[in-house]
């Protein structure tokens, strides 16, 4: 069982090894280790045995209780994460390598000796010692990252008064498969020794660049020549006792030789281009010697370990070889610090950061400010066009990551955290390594110690934006008479989204009340937070609104913001204003005036079809209010359809033939359009078209669905009627735009769309298509249309696709042709108009009833 903890070791003497550092003129490469980063662990791996002293030692006449793993302590593992030095952090990389003491004998030794030191104490007849056992050297080099054993004297022949001396001559770090160096100024090795501050053991190393046929060194890169003064004025593990054991020819167990007290850790850091090591080059390792190798040796006088003209049988542990390594042999990376920006217009509804990448906003290039915990730039990155960001060479730390238009200058204190402009938001930041989605200010803190940082995430979004209207003048209803607000007048759009809502924010002005989905509101019992509507994408409220004033002309004002689907509000609230007048004035007049009229349209033209007339029938009326100046002010049409025989999916609308044009049109409140076949302007009529152009619904099966039985909706006798399906279409004009004269509503222009085919349009009689229909069809098999001659759907007698009839229609059975039903259609048609006007009324003589459809009792 073994729990851990986080630390960071001598992190107090940073800022001053890092001055010593950047002020120390002629700085070698080589650096000394200013602060690492561990896992502290405890075991219950224990090993336990009782032994002798070493031979030949002051010990060896005493009986010891060796207790590893001891359980006087609780930090039996001391693993290494990540190691900082001149100023920059770097992880530790446990890459699997091969480890190998190369041994001459000497005089002293002539085989096999494991020479190592444990942290612990000797306390009477106990040996209590911190790392778990491991008796061999090479195991205990292999893989290692617990800094709390090592070698003892590694390279010393002679000298040691406790028996301690070995045959080692140099110590192998073999990577068999080579590593290809992507960065060879941020890659490198660390060598950690126990000894005093000031006092550390020189040694020379060299990079193996290439291996023989065995695997042995045949090539190295240049040699450097550590001493004392590199290893820095730090000790990143503190002081503390240790014991020396040795074990002799590979058997039996480690015995103690003597006791060591109040030495600390330190080391030094090499990056493999200090030994001119360069990017992409493979590298297989590296290999320690002794400091007495000679001054005038070369890296090919390096591998050779048995030449003693280069590695002496006489080193002496008090000077060169007494290099006390710790037990750690693994490669080190330097810590980076990386993430993306996202165009993120969902924000956090998905719980995710995401979307497509981006830099720049408002084309204002983006930046991640970095920020020290004494807030101070440390460095300001570009957001690439890929949307990615990353930096390396960093101190450990603590630092906050600021996305912002402004380039931060490093030494300096951050500036303004901003996209630039009200039009975008943050919709949330991730600190990486898998964090979850956290705040929506635009920065992120993190922690840099053992790990790389990855995935850092921002997003940001546009807002929304809610427009403001004005709707014409009515006639003051009465004081405290709630009016009807018309939906059409909330505006909004959302560049990057969708429009969900709209927040009404505050009481209206100059109201007594505000209704909205039946709710009544006053200024006093009005929500300080506002109050939250559905609304379309377009920020129309899909709940109706009402409002009420007192007496008097006035403007009553209610201020809205959109919100999008991202959760985001738009920066300034739109104003609905709503201007009431004089009580009375205006006038109300219907059209066609005592009842509504009925269209009916066949959906097979240009073909004449089975000329039923009951393809699309539908009961209309309209409504207009004009002011006291004869303006309209609004258009209701009220319609109401009643039957469909045709398997087609068609559509229906209507345009204005008189002087109208879409730019007269205010709003148009109508909401019946189900699949995505018509493009409306913003103001609601069809985009495309040079008259006033509405479409009320494109798929009358989509709100009277079929029956089950019979061909369409309401014509086959004996299927089940569906009852009809009223629909309704508010069109509200711009003040003063259109008089009733240039409305001309009597000769309006309605005409279905065929099966969802939006060119494909049928008219009533000498009606002109639309300009999105397809002209090519005019004059084809059973239509005569000649638009030269303002002909228009009409056969070559005369008979139409369409008619308009002022009252409402009794339309023939599914398949019986109109002309056997209605017996005076035909002459009315071919004559024009002129004979029998009244064809379509229940007269003696006019019609044969059974082939009427009849709806049935209930």
């Amino acid at each position: 069982m073994i729990t851990q903890s986080r630390k960071l070791i001598n992190s107090g003497l940073l800022l001053a090894a890092l001055s010593l550092l950047a002020f120390a003129p002629g700085l070698m490469a080589q650096n000394g280790i200013t602060a690492i980063q561990t896992n502290t662990a405890s075991s219950t791996s224990t090993t336990n045995y009782t032994a002798t002293g070493a031979p030949s030692s002051p010990l060896s006449g005493n009986t010891y209780n060796y207790r590893f793993a001891s359980s006087s302590f609780t930090d039996h593992v001391l693993s290494l994460l990540a190691i900082e030095a001149a100023g920059k952090a770097y992880a530790y990389e446990p890459i699997p390598v091969e480890v190998f003491f190369r041994r001459v004998n000497n005089s002293q030794v002539s085989n096999p000796r494991d020479l190592m030191f444990y942290f612990g104490n000797l306390t009477g007849s106990n040996i209590d010692l911190k790392a778990p056992y491991e008796p061999n050297m090479s195991s205990a080099f292999t893989g290692n990252t617990n800094l709390l054993r090592g070698s003892d004297n590694l390279f010393a022949n002679t000298g040691d008064g406790n028996g301690n001396n070995n045959n080692i001559e140099r110590l192998d770090v073999i990577v068999p498969g080579g590593i290809a160096l992507s960065t060879a100024s941020n890659q490198g090795f660390a060598v950690m020794e126990r000894g005093a501050i000031g006092q550390h053991d020189a040694f020379v190393v060299g990079v193996i660049t290439g291996l023989d046929g065995f695997g042995n060194p045949s090539q190295y890169s240049n040699l450097i020549r550590v001493n004392s003064t590199h290893y820095g004025s730090v000790n990143v593990v503190p002081n503390q006792n240790s014991v020396v054991l040795r074990r002799d020819n590979g058997t039996g167990n480690l015995l103690a030789s003597t006791t060591l007290t109040g030495q600390g850790i330190g080391g030094v850091f090499l990056t493999f281009s200090d030994f001119g090591i360069v990017d992409g080059q493979t590298v297989y390792g590296y290999s320690l010697a002794a400091a007495d190798f000679p001054a005038g040796g070369t890296a090919a006088n390096f591998i050779n370990f048995n030449n003693t003209t280069y590695f002496p049988l006489n080193t002496n542990s008090a000077a060169a070889g007494g290099l006390d390594m710790i037990a750690l042999t693994g490669l080190v990376r330097i810590l980076s610090i990386s993430g993306n920006v996202y165009h993120d217009p969902n924000g956090l509804t998905n719980s995710l950061i995401d979307g497509n990448p981006i830099n720049n906003v408002n084309s204002a290039p983006l930046y991640v400010n970095i920020v020290n915990s004494a807030n101070i730039i440390v460095k300001s990155l570009a957001v690439q066009p890929d949307g990615s960001f990353s930096t390396e060479g960093l101190p450990f730390g603590n630092y906050r990551l600021e996305l912002t238009v402004n380039q931060g200058t490093p030494g300096s204190a951050p500036p303004a955290k901003t996209l630039g402009s009200n039009e975008w938001v943050y919709t949330g930041t991730a600190a990486g390594n898998s964090a979850l989605p956290l705040n929506l200010e635009g920065y992120t803190e993190i922690s840099l110690g053992a790990d790389h940082i990855t995935g850092i995430k921002f997003g940001v979004e546009q807002r929304p934006t809610a427009s403001s209207s004005t709707a014409p003048e009515i006639p003051h209803p009465g004081d405290n008479v709630p009016f009807a607000v018309n939906p059409s007048l909330f505006t909004a759009s959302d560049p990057d989204g969708t429009v969900t809502h709209i927040l009404i924010n505050s009481f209206p002005l100059n109201a007594s009340a505000i209704i909205i989905d039946g709710t009544t509101y006053t200024a006093g019992t009005f929500p300080p937070s506002g109050v939250l509507i559905g609304a379309l994408p377009n920020g129309n409220p899909t709940v109706p609104i009402q409002a009420s004033a007192p007496t008097g002309t006035t403007l009553v004002s209610i201020s809205f913001h959109a919100i999008d689907n991202a959760g985001v509000q738009s920066f300034n609230p739109g104003i609905v204003n709503l201007p009431l007048g004089e009580p009375g004035g205006g006038t109300t007049n219907l059209y066609p005036a005592t009842g509504p009229g009925t269209l009916a349209f066949e959906d097979l033209w240009p073909a004449k079809g089975d000329y039923d007339f009951n393809d699309m029938v539908i009961d209309y009326q309209f409504e207009i209010t004009s002011d006291n100046a004869n303006k309209v002010q609004n258009v209701k049409g009220t319609f109401t359809v009643k039957a469909f025989g045709a398997s087609f999916e068609n559509g229906f609308g209507f345009q204005l033939m008189g002087n109208v044009t879409p730019d007269d049109i205010l709003s148009v409140n109508s909401n019946y359009l189900t699949d995505n076949i018509i493009t409306l302007s913003s103001n609601g009529t069809e985009a495309g078209q040079t008259r006033a152009t509405f479409i009320l619904f494109d798929n009358a099966f989509a709100h009277m669905p079929h029956p089950g039985a019979g061909i369409g909706v309401n014509t086959t006798p004996g299927a089940p009627y569906v009852q009809p399906v009223t629909m309704e279409m508010n069109i509200q004009f711009k003040a003063g735009a259109v008089s009733i004269n240039d409305l001309d509503i009597g000769n309006f222009n309605p005409f279905i769309i065929v099966n969802k085919n939006r060119s494909v349009e049928v008219h009533l009689p000498g009606y002109p298509p639309t300009d999105l229909a397809d002209l090519s069809l005019m004059g084809t098999l059973d239509d005569a249309s000649n638009p030269s001659q303002n002909k228009y759907y009409v056969t070559s007698t005369n008979l139409p696709w369409a008619i308009n009839i002022y009252e409402s229609f009794d339309y023939p059975i599914e398949k019986q042709d109109i002309v056997g039903a209605h017996l005076k259609f035909a002459p009315w048609a071919t004559s024009g108009g002129v004979q029998f006007p009244d064809w379509y009324k229940n007269l003696p003589g006019y019609r044969i009833n059974a082939l009427i459809y009849q709806i049935p009792n209930p």
